[in-house]
């Protein structure tokens, strides 16, 4: 448990479970939260999976998926710097 809350406490979506918590019943906040977190995972899975099936001689050996992330990483980095 201390692992999990150490490692989310910076997190954006925390702070939300926990003010959602606090205004309805810890059920609705622990079904809200758990199916975020269900279709974040559905979806990351499919993007991984798309991603691929993208053929080799297409991408002439480059990663895809990783160049993807790290514009991913940096995009949402700047927009939580800027925010």
């Amino acid at each position: 448990f201390s692992l999990v809350f150490l490692s989310e406490i910076g997190d954006k979506t925390f702070f939300v479970a926990g003010l959602l918590a606090a205004q309805t019943s810890r059920f609705i906040s622990f079904v809200g939260s758990m199916g975020a977190l269900a279709t974040m995972t559905v979806i990351s899975v499919l993007i991984g999976q798309i991603f691929h099936k993208v053929p080799a001689g297409l991408a002439d050996g480059i990663p895809l998926d990783d160049i993807a992330a790290v514009i991913a990483f940096a995009f949402f980095g700047i927009k939580t710097l800027m925010e």
